[in-house]
């Protein structure tokens, strides 16, 4: 009895071998392989992309220049007959060389460099609910990246609309920058607000109706100087309204030249509007 029983034991010890060799021994070596290099492969892809991009974004602060120096070219034209209107070409100029061109690009890099962190994290967990918190917080950054992009195209178009217009009229391109900026809070831009090291940081909504409201002010003021008689109080009191708006961005954003002040949003976790 004791050699079958020997035999039948060998047999069992073949059979179990043979099925445990058939089993995929291989998929949490794959794992561990995915949560490690592959991770980090990703990671500088993610940072390579996003450096790479912020480089481009460069142009922004060009254009802006660019534009600034051929509305005081205008402003000075023998074309331009009227102190009201080279007003406002100096000050919506000084709006976009001193503070504009500086701060959209740093909202475009933010903008990107949230979309790429958050790609990277969809891309490298496995948890549902995790998965759906990296979806959520990457629909914030693409609804930010596009009222940026609207905010950039639309004040662009205004600003070619106030230098190629042949009767130096800057009323229509200057109500058309300020409404772009309207536009911008309405389709997102307070609300999916990234700081600069790209983490969701959202504006008040009472403060995002404040700061619209604010713009829409300044664009009626600028359609209201455009529209009536020159030497008229009415106009004068329009550009006056614009220019001080203008006037009042081109100093705050002098003061974060001066004073650094970008650094210490960026510390404190703020981010601009």
């Amino acid at each position: 009895a004791a050699p079958t029983t020997t035999t039948s034991k060998h047999a069992s010890a073949r059979l179990v071998s043979a099925s445990t060799s058939k089993l995929p021994l291989h998929v949490p070596v794959l794992s561990h392989s995915f949560t490690t290099a592959d991770t980090n492969n990703m990671a500088d892809e993610v940072q390579q992309k996003t450096h790479t991009t912020s480089k481009r974004f460069l142009m922004v602060p060009l254009l802006y220049s660019l534009a600034s120096l051929a509305l005081i070219y205008k402003s000075y034209n023998s074309q331009v007959t009227n102190l009201n209107d080279a007003s406002m070409y100096v000050s919506i100029a000084a709006l976009c060389l001193f503070n504009i061109s500086s701060a959209d690009r740093k909202r475009l890099v933010a903008s990107n460099k949230a979309n790429s962190k958050y790609l990277g994290i969809a891309n490298s967990i496995s948890s549902p609910q995790q998965i759906d918190e990296a979806e959520s917080n990457r629909y914030a950054a693409e609804r930010y990246a596009f009222a940026l992009a609207v905010k950039t195209l639309g004040q662009m178009t205004g600003l070619l609309r106030m230098i190629l217009d042949v009767n130096p009229n800057p009323s229509g391109g200057a109500a058309l920058f300020m409404l772009t900026q309207v536009v911008y809070f309405v389709v997102g831009g307070g609300r999916y607000r990234h700081t600069d090291s790209g983490r969701l940081n959202p504006i008040e909504d009472r403060l995002v109706v404040g700061a619209a409201s604010t713009y829409v002010v300044f664009t009626l003021a600028a359609l209201v100087a455009g529209r009536t008689a020159l030497g008229s109080i009415v106009r004068s009191v329009g550009t006056g309204i614009f220019c001080f708006g203008c006037l009042t961005g081109a100093f705050e954003g002098v003061m974060n030249i001066i004073f650094g002040t970008h650094r210490i949003t960026r510390s404190e976790g703020k981010g601009n509007c």
